[in-house]
């Protein structure tokens, strides 16, 4: 995998992942899922809900592609094993033109995959889940509320 430092050509709109205020890397096709954990309400005798009520939101986010600075492989490959052992991170995701798109707060990693394929490069599937996701400045819409 190549680092941060190799890379020359970016893209116009991609994310950065944080650690400490510290940019470890950098992510490619990034999917944001926002849940409001919506159920049913149902009045007593009836089997038709009568609302639909919105009680916790989720945030989780997936990466395909992620290429990681020296010295982030440390930080980002340790899965938690107790509490506190993650560093707070954070994911913005960036237009060049415009900046800040989004920030996602509270971010931890999830779960990885990883695909290898003939003739094809390697590709990390990298989950994960966040606090919040707000939206900063003017470009960019957005599923979340504006910060």
């Amino acid at each position: 995998m190549a680092t941060i430092r190799e890379q020359t050509v970016f893209h116009a709109n991609h994310a950065v992942l944080k650690a400490n205020g510290v940019a470890i890397g950098r992510l490619q096709n990034v999917q944001v899922s926002v849940d409001s954990g919506a159920d049913y309400v149902y009045e007593v005798g009836s089997i038709d809900p009568v609302e639909i009520n919105h009680n916790r939101r989720a945030y989780r986010i997936t990466a395909q592609t992620f290429v990681l600075r020296q010295g982030g492989h440390a930080v980002f490959h340790k899965f938690p094993q107790k509490l506190g052992e993650v560093p707070a991170m954070t994911i913005e995701f960036l237009d060049r033109d415009t900046g800040t798109y989004w920030i996602a707060l509270g971010v931890e990693p999830v779960g990885q995959t990883v695909n290898v394929s003939a003739n094809q490069r390697v590709a990390h599937n990298v989950q994960f889940m966040a606090l919040a996701v707000q939206q900063k400045g003017s470009g960019g819409g957005s599923p979340v509320g504006r910060a």
